[in-house]
């Protein structure tokens, strides 16, 4: 085991939570639901995104399984009123998954 990259790997978790659900929080944001704003979930810091469970399978899967950690974990998923967005509830709510989707994309390519 390397504790190196099982650090490596919790890291990214907590700068991948922050950056993705604040993205989504401002897209939301952006689309007219102030929604995740009020909520305090339009910031980059982890903390505001966590979820319990989630975190919890992070740290596990930190730990090297078959010579390579995994990188697993999930965070509160953010939750915009579809009615208040202007493109429309579903493109509207597509628009804002899409989002998380493409920054962990740009995330794991950078």
């Amino acid at each position: 085991m390397n504790p190196i990259v099982m650090l490596m790997t919790f890291a990214s978790f907590f700068l991948v939570m922050g950056v993705r659900y604040g993205a989504q929080a401002a897209m939301a944001n952006l689309l007219g639901d102030s929604s995740p704003a009020r909520q305090g979930r339009l910031s980059l810091n982890p903390s505001r995104h966590l979820a319990a469970l989630g975190t919890c399978v992070a740290v596990l899967f930190s730990f090297p399984l078959s010579g390579a950690a995994v990188g697993l974990g999930w965070g509160r998923p953010i939750q915009p009123d579809a009615m208040r967005l202007r493109t429309g509830a579903n493109a509207g709510l597509a628009i804002v998954a899409l989002t998380g989707i493409a920054v962990n994309l740009l995330l794991g390519l950078a």
